[in-house]
């Protein structure tokens, strides 16, 4: 008998190899992905799925198990069973691009698990409420803006006046009490609010008021006398203004509370309305009264007065009707910040209600993150 050599049987071995693979080989080319189910070692290995699914998913699926870094973050779990599903789908190995493929999802997705993960605690977004973006403290210490006040106080009392200086500055009376956003800086936030308040009317030029002012805003207590932009004119009534600061401290909008076109006189008006506005992680929003004569038109009731009249006080509408000023106010004489109950602030030397001379409260009820710029309008 003729003798077989060493080099015959070594090549035939492969190919009885070979015939017993594809004997062996299931109908269903599944992939048995190792390179995936490695991921939770966090070992780079030559994956033998994309090795032997070459016909079905193309090149080698190398970075199906070079994730494996991202499937031991937050999202390990998730990562582990992704390589499971990942190594069952065949058409997932494309090539060195498989980690982002549907079948690369396996190691891939540790880093999907990351993603999201950097979410919740990158953006904060899961925080977001009134009490965390709108409760720091004011400059004045008082509550956070989601409860905040404007306030113009009554030193002296003449007639249906009163005086918020005795002798008014040059510049006239002016007080500003600032109130920070939380959030992540920059992120805009849609905030719904509440406003209530007894206050002379203004008449502000350009911008837009949202509502023409009523036949009988002397007597109605929900007056809409919000304000959006504009410029207030040269005269000797009290100006009410809500500033929106972005969180490189530049202002992005501001507002007026009490417009009352051509309606300016010895009036005190009721308003109560709701709106919603943008404001900006990071910023701040300011409170602004400012009385160029120090002057202010005492809480004396609906309608016109004048001389000594001066009829009985009224409390605010709605909800702040029995509410109590805030424990803080601007003496506007010094700027410096005094309690609310004291002589210096008011006649009264009580933070009850009613008021003298104007208050308006606003509350803020509800918040919550938009892609929509500063200048949006909501109706």
């Amino acid at each position: 008998m003729k003798s077989i050599s060493l080099r015959t049987v070594a090549l035939a071995a492969p190919i009885v190899s070979l015939f017993a693979v594809i004997n062996c080989a299931p109908d269903d080319p599944t992939v048995t992905n190792t390179g995936g189910s490695s991921s939770s070692a966090g070992t780079t290995t030559t994956p033998t799925a994309g090795t032997d699914s070459t016909p079905t998913a193309g090149t080698p699926a190398t970075s199906g198990g070079s994730s494996s870094s991202a499937g031991s973050t937050s999202g390990g779990t998730g990562a582990g069973t992704g390589g499971a599903a990942g190594g069952s789908a065949p058409n997932g190995g494309t090539g060195p691009s498989a980690g982002t493929s549907n079948g690369g999802t396996g190691t891939g997705g540790g880093a999907a698990g990351t993603s999201t993960g950097g979410t919740g605690t990158g953006g904060g977004a899961g925080d977001v409420t009134v009490d965390s973006i709108l409760g720091g403290e004011s400059s004045y210490k008082n509550p956070g803006w989601k409860d905040s006040w404007w306030v113009t106080g009554c030193k002296s009392k003449h007639d249906h006046d009163c005086y918020t200086v005795e002798q008014c500055p040059a510049g006239g009376a002016r007080t500003k009490e600032t109130f920070p956003v939380g959030g992540v800086p920059g992120q805009h936030y849609k905030v719904t609010f509440k406003y209530e308040g007894l206050n002379e009317g203004r008449s502000y030029t350009g911008g837009k008021k949202d509502v023409p002012i009523a036949a009988d805003a002397q007597t109605r207590l929900d007056n809409d006398s919000f304000h959006r932009d504009g410029t207030a004119q040269s005269t000797t009534y009290n100006e009410l203004r809500l500033t929106v600061y972005d969180d490189k401290g530049m202002e992005a909008r501001h507002y007026f509370m009490n417009s009352f076109p051509v309606a300016e006189n010895h009036i005190q008006y009721s308003s109560s309305y709701t709106k919603s506005i943008v404001i900006v992680g990071g910023g701040k929003i300011e409170h602004m009264v400012f009385d160029s004569n120090c002057h202010a038109i005492d809480n004396c009731n609906a309608g016109l007065v004048s001389g000594t009249t001066c009829n009985s006080p009224r409390r605010l509408p709605g909800d702040s009707a029995n509410l109590m000023l805030p424990p803080f106010s601007e003496d506007p004489k010094d700027n410096s910040i005094k309690a609310t109950d004291s002589t210096a602030i008011s006649v009264t030397a009580s933070r009850s209600q009613p008021w003298k001379a104007q208050a308006s409260h606003l509350k803020v009820t509800a918040i919550s993150v938009t892609t929509d710029p500063v200048t949006m309008d909501y109706p």
